[in-house]
């Protein structure tokens, strides 16, 4: 989480696999701890959705990369 949302925000791929998940766990665990974590994934997941809706479900997204190593060129 960055900023209030997932680090690949508003992906339609990862949005849509956080939202399906966190329904997994609501429907599956019964800890009450687990389920409020996931209770506000999914409420995180349908804010993004909603804020970010594009009728083709092709809205603005963004990887969230790293750079890990330096490329040196001569």
């Amino acid at each position: 989480m960055h900023r209030g949302g997932f680090n690949e925000h508003n992906s339609p791929t990862y949005t849509r696999v956080a939202l399906v998940e966190a329904e997994r766990v609501l429907k599956l665990v019964q800890d009450p701890s687990a389920r409020e974590a996931a209770e506000s994934l999914r409420q995180i997941a349908w804010q993004m959705i909603a804020n970010s809706f594009h009728p083709v479900l092709s809205w603005r997204h963004h990887r969230s990369s790293e750079v890990t190593s330096t490329l040196c060129v001569d």
